[in-house]
């Protein structure tokens, strides 16, 4: 991830084709197109997914500032490498979902905020 490129964070949800309400919340972030990195994840683990937020931003820099906050509030690594080899060091409880969205909202509006 390059911090001098435009760049995304993004929630996925992860889940068995045969038990949907089982999974857990893959976030993370990228210069690339989200789709790009999920189908690389999807062909590895064998799992479903569904993207709960992808967004975009021109300063590189935000992305990387949200993803080591979540890190830091957050419990990760809840998933073993065996089930998800490609990003399981930033996975989430499927419970912390709606706090990690009110986070994620709640700092990218102080922060627009703060420029005007």
């Amino acid at each position: 991830y390059s911090t001098s490129k435009p760049g995304r964070l993004y929630l996925v949800r992860w889940f068995s084709d045969k038990d949907h309400s089982l999974g857990f919340i893959k976030f993370g972030i990228t210069n690339l197109q989200l789709n790009s990195r999920t189908r690389r994840q999807k062909s590895e683990s064998g799992l479903c997914l569904e993207v709960i937020m992808d967004l975009y931003f021109t300063d590189g820099k935000i992305p990387k500032i949200l993803e080591d906050a979540i890190k830091s509030k957050f419990k990760t690594k809840v998933v073993n490498k065996s089930v998800f080899p490609d990003g399981y060091t930033e996975t989430l409880n499927l419970t912390d979902l709606e706090c990690v969205i009110n986070f994620v909202n709640n700092y990218t509006m102080e922060f627009y905020n703060g420029l005007s």
